[in-house]
């Protein structure tokens, strides 16, 4: 029984790792078999060597974005709570735009990238409050 490869995107980790740190095909061979039991190619990994060599690249100063960890669709879907919260607050997206230019120097908040959308959730979520304890 032959073990799982790792998904395409681990493979394009290492290979972004093997850029930046200036590897030589050599020498990025030369580690995969060192430190992935053998392997000859990205291809030949499983989970566990994999993280043994991105151990090593981190060892050599490599630094992986977090953003690489995170799931597929997290910017849509905060996308579609700052809607929910506006359409419950009974504003228009001029206002999240508003919140967007004052916190992030930014004029859309369709621009903001995934933690910025978080701390903008966070904002509209504690007025939202604020409304809701005005009202009752």
């Amino acid at each position: 029984m032959t073990t799982p490869t790792i998904s395409n995107g681990k493979k394009s980790l290492l290979h972004v790792a093997k850029s930046r740190l200036g590897l030589s095909d050599v020498e990025y061979l030369d580690i995969l078999a060192n430190h992935g039991n053998g392997a000859q190619s990205s291809r030949d990994l499983n989970d566990h060597t994999f993280e043994s060599v991105l151990d090593h690249f981190k060892s050599l100063g490599f630094v992986p974005k977090n953003k690489f960890y995170r799931p597929v669709g997290s910017k849509q879907r905060l996308l579609w709570k700052i809607a929910a919260i506006l359409k419950e607050l009974k504003r228009g997206d001029d206002y999240a735009d508003s919140i967007a230019e004052r916190m992030f120097k930014v004029q859309s908040h369709r621009w903001l990238d995934a933690d910025q959308l978080r701390r903008l959730v966070a904002s509209l979520t504690y007025h939202q409050k604020r409304k809701r304890k005005r009202q009752s």
